[in-house]
């Protein structure tokens, strides 16, 4: 009765540490607090992608907004792209991703063809999902951005574009 209860204990404790570590599932935005205006978060994000080898495809000079070139992941090569809207003490990170999968039927000179789309990253699915590792993945460079975890999570990989599959 003592092992069931020592059993026990120990499953209560170990499911309590390893779930102490994740963020929120089924969300779609990285909230990074700072105590920064918007002109100074839209500066301070950009200094920080340019370190992090990431180029921003377009910019909002007015309304503070970043969107970064198409990224890779280095799981799997999905392709994704992170937006990021700087406001008065906050940074709001989003992306979308694709698959990068499509689909060509032809048949007597008739034919269709079907392209994925761009769909909303969230934090959801099964550990090895496309959603979790780009979510990982954009989590990684939020937290590179805030200089440390923007939840409690173990500490990021190090991310840099260059280390993307594309470039090796």
């Amino acid at each position: 009765m003592i092992m069931k209860k020592s059993l026990f204990l120990l499953f209560i404790i170990f499911s309590i540490n390893f779930t102490s570590f994740s963020q929120p599932k089924g969300i779609t935005q990285i909230i990074i607090n700072t105590d920064r205006m918007a002109s100074d978060n839209y500066k301070f994000c950009l200094n920080k992608l340019n370190e992090l080898n990431i180029f921003a495809s377009k910019t909002d000079t007015v309304q503070y907004v970043i969107k970064t070139d198409l990224l890779i992941t280095r799981k799997r090569n999905y392709n994704y792209f992170l937006t990021f809207f700087c406001k008065d003490n906050q940074i709001v990170v989003s992306g979308k991703y694709k698959l990068g999968m499509s689909f060509s039927m032809y048949t007597g000179g008739l034919g269709a063809s079907l392209e994925d789309s761009f769909e909303p990253v969230i934090n959801k699915g099964m550990k090895g999902s496309a959603n979790i590792i780009v979510f990982d993945e954009m989590m990684d460079i939020a937290d590179q951005i805030n200089g440390g975890p923007v939840y409690d999570r173990p500490a990021p990989k190090k991310y840099n574009r260059l280390d993307d599959p594309i470039y090796n």
